[in-house]
């Protein structure tokens, strides 16, 4: 299994046929799925070429002529093959006890070993399996300062502010990615709303479309709920905290590229809007992000309680679209019973 994906991220994938009618190892015989794979990676070779230099195969058996295909790999025979996809070859690693002591050490010193400490005779897990392909995407192959994922055609943006993550693209290709940068499709399963907000590295494929979001490790995201009236200089929220933040603080939207600032912005804040704060690593409040696009009050998101309420259902239906909201009133948290007739309603999604 290990070592197909190691042949498929090497864009070698469609020479697999060719490789299925003849046998290099003596237990991968004509029955087993993985033949081709298996002989594959045996016939693909990295370093050599110099005078004098031997190249070295990306998997070679385990020395008696089998490869053991259904033996759960080793750490040290996982990173040894990842380190050959990135270019080494066996002259490049010192020696040590174990015949893969230099690929670990070389793992580690890359970062194809970020978020692992395990012994080379460590078998792995699926998930630390995952976690070594992705961190091969980010790691730079031999001799070269870009990383490999440029290899396969993909691209980095650096610095964007998602601003959704269920938006439409010009085409109409729904459950898109608006970002500072720009909107994004994606054929992987949707993205977390709670990256909304938040700045980071976008990881495109070599089609531009979206793999992954990596908020910004230094930076600082804290979602909290307006309560109280917002001053020019000062935002109160839930649990009694008082935000500091200036007129010319960005202010981003859900539904719009272009930033505005809590200049025009403050006034029309009220109880009960979500916003996220966005802070560099010095604590520096670097901007606010709005979920809706809708901060001030209009004719279809404000509502007057003309009928008396049951104390059940929630009377603000119509401009809920039938949603349960979370419910304020003045400055508090309430429940469905606390709202009275002619009580006024403001809605934001």
């Amino acid at each position: 299994e290990f070592c197909k994906m190691a042949v498929e991220i090497l864009g070698r994938g469609d020479e697999e046929p060719a490789q299925r009618n003849r046998t290099i190892f003596t237990d991968v015989g004509s029955g087993h799925w993985a033949r081709g794979y298996v002989n594959l990676a045996a016939s693909i070779t990295v370093g050599g070429g110099g005078e004098g230099e031997t190249a070295t195969r990306l998997i070679m058996g385990v020395g008696d002529g089998s490869f053991q295909p259904d033996r759960a790999i080793t750490y040290g025979e996982a990173v040894t093959m990842l380190m050959r996809v990135l270019g080494y070859g066996d002259r490049d690693v010192a020696s040590g006890a174990n015949w893969y002591d230099g690929y670990v050490g070389l793992a580690l010193s890359s970062g194809l070993a970020d978020g692992l400490s395990l012994t080379g005779a460590s078998t792995i897990t699926r998930g630390q399996a995952a976690l070594l392909f992705y961190n091969l995407l980010f790691t730079s192959p031999k001799g070269r300062d870009s990383v490999y994922l440029t290899d396969l055609g993909g691209t980095l943006e650096n610095n964007v502010i998602v601003l959704s993550t269920d938006a439409t693209a010009e085409d109409g290709t729904t459950g898109s990615v608006r970002t500072t940068a720009g909107v994004y499709k994606t054929e992987r399963a949707a993205f977390d709303s709670a990256l909304c907000g938040t700045r980071g590295q976008l990881v495109l494929d070599k089609n531009q479309k979206l793999l992954a979001i990596l908020p910004e490790e230094s930076a600082t995201f804290r979602s909290v709920t307006v309560m109280g009236s917002p001053e020019a200089n000062a935002i109160p929220v839930a649990g009694g905290d008082t935000i500091s933040v200036t007129l010319s603080t960005p202010v981003y939207h859900s539904d719009k590229t272009e930033s505005t600032t809590y200049e025009t912005e403050w006034i029309g804040l009220r109880t009960g809007t979500p916003l996220v704060l966005a802070y560099n690593g010095s604590g520096k409040l670097d901007y606010i992000y709005l979920s809706s696009g809708k901060a001030t009050a209009g004719d279809d998101n404000v509502m007057v309680l003309k009928n008396k309420p049951s104390g059940t259902g929630n009377p603000f239906g119509a401009i809920t679209g039938g949603k349960i909201p979370v419910l304020y009133k003045n400055g508090a948290p309430a429940q469905v019973s606390d709202i009275q007739q002619y009580d006024v309603g403001t809605y934001d999604k």
